[in-house]
């Protein structure tokens, strides 16, 4: 009978020490506890984490460890009224400040060994995790909202666009027909005034335009119309809408279209809404120097080149241009002040044509914008067209 009982004892103890040394294996802070709920051992893990001297922890009931750091209302609550009742209990999440470490979130699963008289209680400490998630959740947030702030602000001038569309018309046609003194003649004065109010209706309508345009591509919308173009003809038109700014400000205007051929097969108001936006956004940013543009075919494209003298963009700036609504320039300002919206319709409008854009620049030595079009309309291009 002894020797039944102390074989009996002999396999208690080696299953004790095989759970010691399995203990000391896991990652996580693991305590045994015995049946009182007094710690019998502890990992290395436990001791590192939550920073307590292994003399005072040995033999010492859970809740007492580290100045009673550890008599957590929840932590008694799991120990002592669900762990009798059940063989374990799993990710229970406790959060607690503890005076010398400071807070922790903490998931608790424990098991209770009935055969050797245990409890293995492993602490599975999610602080830096739920730091991370806190952090997501906030950067998602600000990113929703900077999201339905955009969509609010693009709603607004789409409404806006619309609203204005009718009476711009209707203001444009009166001066018109001020301008032509067909009902009245009218002084010098009367003329100058009526010049910067047609430029400003005209600038209200550019932008119109351009919200509109913005508009079709985002929404998919916007349709290619395939049909002879003549290259030369159109960049030759819109040279001629910059060339009174160009004389103005002292600004040569540079042209090489040798290598251009007569006609392209493409969308002719995407060409000229492409060209409208460079050739203006290198008006308004070049004080003196040139513009030139150039074109020529390679590889089966037409490659067309503006390039101005203008103050240039930054290297941080380069990579942003072509994104809605940025301004490159201090908006304090009013000699730069635009839409922010010229260089991403530009560059969407191209990729519709089945081309591309790219930029070089340096800070106060001018801008090269180059973008190509196929000369052969791709079979999607030619599926897209109105």
């Amino acid at each position: 009978m002894k020797e039944k009982s102390k074989l009996k004892g002999d396999i208690k103890k080696e299953a004790k020490t095989q759970a010691m040394d399995i203990v000391q294996t896991i990652r996580n802070p693991l305590v045994v506890l015995d049946s009182n709920l007094n710690v019998t051992f502890a990992n290395s893990s436990f001791y590192q984490t939550f920073n307590v001297d292994i003399k005072k922890t040995i033999g010492k009931k859970i809740y007492d460890l580290g100045n009673n750091q550890w008599d957590i209302p929840e932590f008694r609550k799991l120990l002592e009224k669900i762990l009798p009742n059940n063989k374990f209990f799993n990710d229970y999440l406790v959060k607690h400040n503890f005076p010398e470490i400071g807070e922790k979130i903490m998931l608790l699963n424990a098991r209770r060994l009935d055969s050797i008289q245990m409890i293995l209680l492993v602490i599975e400490d999610i602080t830096e995790r739920k730091k991370i998630e806190g952090m997501t959740t906030e950067l998602n947030n600000a990113y929703l909202t900077l999201k339905e702030a955009t969509r609010i602000k693009e709603n607004f001038f789409k409404t806006a666009a619309h609203e204005l569309k009718t009476p711009l018309t209707v203001m444009n046609s009166f001066v018109q027909l001020l301008q032509s003194e067909k009902i009245g003649k009218i002084n010098d004065k009367q003329k100058e005034i009526l010049k910067t109010v047609n430029n400003d209706v005209s600038r209200l309508k550019d932008l119109i335009t351009k919200i509109f345009d913005l508009s079709r591509l985002e929404e998919g919308k916007a349709e290619i119309k395939l049909e002879q173009t003549n290259i030369k003809e159109i960049i030759k038109n819109e040279l001629k809408l910059i060339k009174p700014i160009a004389n103005k400000k002292g600004i040569k205007i540079k042209v090489n279209m040798q290598k251009t051929p007569k006609t392209v097969k493409t969308d002719g108001y995407w060409i000229r809404q492409i060209l409208s936006n460079l050739l203006n956004n290198s008006i308004k940013f070049t004080k003196k120097g040139y513009i030139q543009i150039s074109s020529y075919t390679q590889d089966k494209k037409i490659i067309i080149k503006v390039k101005d003298t203008g103050i240039g963009i930054s290297k941080d700036n380069l990579t942003k241009i072509f994104t809605k609504f940025f301004q490159a320039q201090p908006t304090e300002t009013r000699e730069y002040l635009g839409t922010g919206l010229g260089l991403n319709i530009s560059q969407q409008a191209i990729e519709l044509l089945g081309g591309k854009i790219s930029v070089e620049s340096k800070k106060g030595k001018g801008t090269t914008f180059t973008f190509t079009i196929p000369i052969t309309p791709s079979p999607q291009q030619r599926n897209n067209k109105g």
